[in-house]
């Protein structure tokens, strides 16, 4: 049965603090870039925001950076004068199309992770920030 009235001092000392967590470390399956991705990720995060279940959905996030910066790197060395061919033309498509669809994943395993700020505040919120933001003064 729960005690009446406030509580007291002495009920309150049992209370152990909890450990410092430390960050979670990324997982030997992923390569060096996604491990940097990785640890780039969870220190912008406070230690007890990931957990052992946001693992595999994390090392998911990583793996499609690191999919999506491979195939920037091959876009940036495209030739234009690939384009006049059909073979140049096909090709770009398909690294286009690739890159749509890698960019689509990482945007919804970001929103699953809760990364980005869309998923973090609410439309009213967002709203609010947005007036106290938008008083500032220029000069100050």
């Amino acid at each position: 049965m729960k005690q009446r009235g406030r509580t007291g001092k002495g009920s309150l000392a049992m209370v152990t603090p909890i450990g410092e967590r430390k960050a979670l470390e990324p997982p030997v399956t992923l390569t060096e870039a996604q491990q940097g991705t990785w640890r780039e990720v969870v220190a912008c995060y406070p230690a007890e925001y990931f957990n052992a279940a946001l693992v595999p959905l994390l090392a998911s996030y990583c793996r499609h950076v690191d999919y999506a910066a491979t195939i920037d790197r091959e876009l940036a060395g495209f030739k234009r004068e690939w384009l006049r061919e059909d073979e140049g033309l096909k090709r770009y498509k398909a690294l286009s199309a690739m890159r749509m669809e890698q960019t689509s994943s990482i945007l919804s395993l970001a929103r699953a992770l809760r990364l980005t700020n869309q998923s973090r505040y609410t439309p009213q919120r967002a709203a609010m920030a947005a007036v106290k933001g938008g008083t500032a003064k220029p000069w100050e």
